[in-house]
């Protein structure tokens, strides 16, 4: 019952607070593991060969650490099996906590994951992204168009959470995209509320309210424009 609470709580959490929540939990966690792990050990401190191997574990607490220590050591022979972890275990956490370890040793690799993985995977490749740097949203916004309609509502949740007014004109041009679905036109068009509008963007907003064929992108066309002047 303890576990269906806890699900119920994550799952209820905005994707803000899941990000934070998971940032929290990633490092206190693997902190308490790292002393559990140590005090087990019969002697010595364990070696990347050791780490590797445990890459492989049943166990949670065993592969997590593993994992965390791989990453802080920046394995690259790990590279195949965090991807692989990535990519086929099961545990949201452990996905999680694999993409940070991945990130740490191989950025370009993690990014290729963005054309292997979907679901919870390809969202905790994107988190990762993200949180090794949030220029890494630009990424993701390029890529937006090509995604599937899963995938672009999690791209427009982290562009929301972070609010960057650098990715006001991307936004802007993606909302421009007739061939967009008018649904997701719109969504666009509501994360540029409150956001400056500068005269070039103003521009771009009488061009959707003159010609765009859809009257509901027209007006919300419209309304930016008259709220940010």
């Amino acid at each position: 019952k303890f576990m269906e609470h806890l699900r119920e709580f994550y799952a209820n959490l905005s994707d803000r607070k899941k990000i934070v929540l998971w940032v929290s939990v990633f490092f206190v966690l693997f902190s308490v593991i790292r002393i559990t792990v140590w005090q087990t050990t019969k002697g010595g401190v364990p070696g990347p060969k050791y780490f590797a191997k445990k890459l492989a574990s049943d166990s949670p607490e065993e592969k997590k650490f593993a994992i965390y220590e791989v990453g802080r050591l920046g394995m690259k022979s790990a590279v195949p099996s965090l991807a692989t972890i990535i990519k086929e275990n099961s545990d949201p956490e452990i996905k999680r906590a694999a993409a940070a370890s991945l990130g740490k040793i191989d950025r370009d690799k993690l990014v290729a994951l963005l054309d292997e993985t979907k679901g919870n995977e390809k969202r905790a490749v994107m988190e990762t992204l993200i949180k090794l740097d949030r220029k890494n949203m630009y990424l993701l916004l390029e890529r937006f168009p090509a995604e599937d309609s899963e995938t672009k509502k999690t791209i427009l949740s982290f562009a929301d959470y972070l609010s960057d007014p650098g990715h006001s004109g991307k936004i802007l041009e993606m909302a421009e995209n007739t061939s967009e679905d008018v649904s997701v036109r719109k969504e666009l068009l509501g994360m540029m509320a409150g956001r400056q509008i500068d005269s070039r963007m103003e521009t771009r907003l009488w061009n959707l309210y003159y010609h765009d064929p859809e009257d509901e992108i027209k007006k919300l066309a419209y309304t930016l424009i008259k709220e940010g002047r």
